[in-house]
């Protein structure tokens, strides 16, 4: 059993799901990678989990730019950046996406979390969907990305468009080399988005970038079914140049993370001055 199961399987004993482990994992991770006047990209920004804390990373003299699609979350993620005074943040009300287009979006209206840019063919157990499309634009990040910026730091959660907004911001993402955290179902996101793994793992060979899972372990065609036989949903992209560095990183993050979800004081103490530049 890998350190992650086991801390997965402690997460369930603790009636807690594994995703605890995956947002104060990537908080950890943009703490430490950006600095006043870095610029980061939030896709599917909800109500600002992450853009509030990463406008506080980059400062006044950075940017974060925000993509939320689905109206009323807009609303509520624009009051939260009223509230914070956050003037660094770029919002915007688009779905990211490898074209520039109106989009038939499917918005579930009781938890729009799940809401995404190609109908579910599965919902969570749990849940009960209440939903209804909607048209809304859909964007290139290279379009929105001004040529002048060099972005630091980006993550997706996008409900399985990620790989399209990847594809959509290939330009950005080969001139800045950011660090990349996202969400993706793998197997079930490339079937219903249409692409295949190939597909998948030559765009990340092409860039010379490489994958590993959010616990530091490689993602490569072998693992991509199954990705090792646990519960996993979210991936680090690194430029190959810098990846050396961020294997040393990804155990200090998931193991802070772990502890930032279990409630406790015990955290590792991690050295942000060993920041990749």
């Amino acid at each position: 059993m890998t350190v992650y199961a086991e801390m997965v399987a402690e997460l369930r004993n603790k009636a807690l799901r594994p995703g605890a482990l995956a947002e104060p994992c990537i908080e950890q991770a943009y703490r430490e990678v950006l600095t006043q006047g870095s610029n980061a990209v939030d896709g599917g920004a909800n109500i600002g989990r992450h853009t509030l804390e990463l406008s506080r990373c980059v400062g006044d003299t950075g940017i974060v730019f925000a993509f939320e699609p689905v109206a009323e979350v807009m609303v509520k993620l624009l009051s939260n950046l009223r509230k914070q005074n956050s003037k660094n943040v770029c919002p915007f009300s688009f779905a990211l996406s490898d074209k520039i287009e109106v989009v038939e979006f499917t918005v579930c209206t009781n938890i729009t979390a799940l809401s995404s840019l190609r109908p579910r063919k599965q919902w969570p157990q749990h849940v009960k969907p209440e939903f209804e499309v909607r048209k809304v634009p859909a964007c290139r990040l290279d379009s929105v990305i001004p040529a002048s910026k060099t972005i630091d730091f980006i993550k997706l959660d996008l409900e399985g468009a990620e790989f399209p907004a990847m594809r959509g911001g290939r330009e950005t993402i080969e001139r800045c080399r950011p660090l990349i955290v996202f969400e993706n179902g793998r197997q079930a996101a490339a079937k219903t988005f249409g692409y295949t793994a190939a597909q998948f793992f030559g765009f990340f060979h092409a860039i010379k970038y490489d994958l590993w899972m959010i616990d530091g372990r490689p993602l490569d065609p072998k693992n991509w079914l199954n990705a090792g036989g646990e519960p996993m949903f979210y991936f680090w992209a690194t430029p190959q140049e810098k990846s050396a560095h961020y294997l040393t990183r990804f155990s200090l993050w998931i193991e802070s993370a772990f502890s930032i979800a279990l409630g406790r004081s015990d955290q590792p103490e991690i050295d942000a001055s060993s920041s990749a530049s």
